[in-house]
């Protein structure tokens, strides 16, 4: 009797032991979760295009402004002497902190922001905060990565906050084409989504919608607010917003979204349509301007114990997200 007294008193300890253990799993596993970080980073797409002189405008390639960068680069990097380029646009400095080539042929372009005033600060949940101290010749730096396409001649750009914007990389490509004997005065040219339109007739809920109107539709819509049949063509534009409410599973009814589209999409005297839809109750909500849409995508990103997006990963995502949306351009 003794002897199995102790035999269940071993297995009661051992099942409370296995017990913990599983606690412990479940707690590290709930403390590594909250750690992580997700965030939506966007990406827009661009032409180069060239003004010749007679006003005329064409796409311009560099893939052999690229190739000679990217054979500076590789064969001189590693010597202590190498110098990164570096320009300075609106009295900031842009570093190019890397180039490589993936076996695609896509160019990955990784640009450096440096900043060196309205520095970030640190702290604690509850505590001090600090500003970051930085050297007189040291910067923070903000990156975004870049993929080109040779074949195409198209820009795949990141959209960071703090980072490098388009029109800075425009610049940065001026210089290339100067620094390269190009005589074309070039610009970055967004590319359009031509599927817009067809993919906001798609949408079957709506959260979300806003014309801007301009002549007898315009006045239509006065009339029936005001009363009044007579503006006077006073009135450059009238714009209404309609929106379903702030709950997770409302919608603009259907017949009202259905009229609204019907009556505004095709229709000559309008100059805005947004529209905020989802493809089904499960899907997310996605912006889209039916008149003058701009080709992007949107990729989720994990942060974890290194606290910052790796730029080879993101490159490796961009570059199935481009083979995806490269059809389109």
């Amino acid at each position: 009797m003794v002897n199995n007294t102790i035999i269940i008193d071993e297995q009661d300890q051992l099942e409370e032991q296995q017990e913990q253990l599983k606690l412990q799993e479940s707690s590290n596993e709930k403390a590594t979760k909250t750690k992580l970080r997700s965030k939506e980073i966007g990406f827009n797409y661009f032409f180069i295009v060239g003004k010749k002189e007679d006003g005329s405008e064409s796409r311009v390639g560099i893939k052999t402004i690229l190739e000679a960068i990217y054979n500076n680069y590789s064969t001189n990097k590693g010597s202590s002497t190498f110098e990164k380029l570096v320009y300075e646009y609106n009295g900031e400095f842009v570093r190019l902190g890397d180039i490589s080539v993936d076996n695609l042929g896509y160019y990955h372009l990784v640009f450096d922001r440096l900043i060196d005033y309205h520095l970030p600060v640190k702290t604690t949940l509850h505590g001090k905060s600090d500003v970051i101290t930085i050297l007189d010749n040291e910067y923070v730096g903000h990156q975004v990565s870049v993929l080109y396409d040779t074949n195409k001649k198209v820009l795949m750009i990141q959209r960071n906050r703090d980072s490098l914007s388009p029109t800075a990389l425009g610049g940065v490509i001026r210089t290339w084409m100067e620094e390269f004997d190009v005589e074309e005065e070039t610009s970055l040219q967004v590319i359009m989504d031509k599927t817009a339109k067809r993919r906001g007739k798609e949408k079957t809920q709506f959260r979300k919608m806003s014309v801007r109107t301009t002549g007898e539709a315009a006045k239509h819509i006065l009339e029936k607010v005001t009363g009044k049949n007579d503006s006077n063509n006073e009135i450059r534009y009238v714009e209404i917003t309609i929106a379903s409410q702030p709950i997770k599973k409302s919608h603009i009814p259907e017949d009202v979204s259905d009229s609204i589209l019907e009556r505004y999409i095709d229709s000559s005297d309008v100059e805005k349509f947004h529209i905020h839809g989802k493809d089904d109750e499960d899907s997310r909500v996605e912006k889209i301007d039916l008149l003058d849409q701009k080709l992007e995508s949107y990729l989720k990103f994990t942060f974890g114990k290194e606290k910052h997006l790796n730029p080879i990963s993101v490159f490796s995502e961009m570059v199935n997200e481009y083979e995806k949306m490269k059809s389109k351009i």
